[in-house]
């Protein structure tokens, strides 16, 4: 007597049983579900955003700055 085949070991009796898994899953709706969820809350915060954060007060105007001195060229090489 021998003992019976594994069913792991044994080939598949419908060929249709063992069909790829679908592309359009849950995890794929999940997904695509997740993104919409992100680029609704973008825009949520983009349009509520001015409202809940106001805009700090402009400072007092300022005139143009003076550009800065050079160093004079003695004291630059006598650095080195």
């Amino acid at each position: 007597m021998s003992a019976p085949p594994d069913p792991d070991l044994a080939a598949p009796k419908d060929p249709a049983a063992d069909r790829p898994r679908s592309v359009l899953g849950a995890s794929f709706w999940a997904m695509i579900a997740f993104g919409l969820i992100c680029v609704l809350a973008g825009a949520g915060i983009w349009s509520l955003a001015p409202r809940l954060l106001p805009q700090r007060p402009a400072g007092p105007p300022e005139g143009p700055r003076p550009a800065p001195a050079a160093a004079p060229l003695g004291d630059r090489t006598q650095s080195r």
